[in-house]
């Protein structure tokens, strides 16, 4: 198998100026961990994920508190790190070294990649441009659809 045969084509993308804010928004939206986040041309500038959007935000929030914890005060509107949210951008926090596969990477490949690399999921380009995303969920997917015993159907 390689990674057009697993990948998950819909890859949502943000741009490095679009606000944290507006990045977890899409993400909750989208239902997705995280947003590539992508040039005028589309080729992958970085990464930024709801790990990233908590451990880096956090650094906003003030000695003692972490960033979640100051959006769940009850006066947010005011709050430096509900502020910070907003004017803070994507830029500011992505991770620029994305690890990037093409879509004729053999599985065992994306596997060695995502463990070498320490990361939960890797963008599938094609001439630089993304074109899907293989995550560790899709590699589980992939190995139990290859696994199951003929004859077996998935449970609903």
């Amino acid at each position: 198998m390689l990674a057009r045969d697993i990948m998950t084509e819909k890859v949502v993308c943000g741009r490095p100026t679009d606000s944290l804010f507006d990045a977890a928004e899409l993400m909750l939206e989208a239902n997705v961990s995280a947003l590539l986040v992508v040039g005028d041309t589309q080729e992958i500038l970085g990464i930024i994920s709801e790990a990233d959007l908590i451990r880096r935000a956090d650094s906003d929030a003030g000695p003692g508190k972490s960033w979640l914890q100051c959006l769940l005060e009850s006066d947010t509107s005011t709050s430096r790190a509900s502020i910070s949210s907003r004017t803070r951008r994507v830029g500011d926090i992505m991770t620029k070294e994305v690890v990037t596969a093409s879509e004729d990477t053999p599985l065992a490949e994306l596997v060695e990649r995502l463990q070498r690399h320490r990361v939960k999921r890797i963008p599938i380009v094609r001439n630089g441009i993304p074109v899907g995303i293989v995550s560790r969920a899709d590699l589980v997917r992939a190995v139990l659809s290859r696994e199951r015993p003929a004859g077996r159907r998935p449970e609903a």
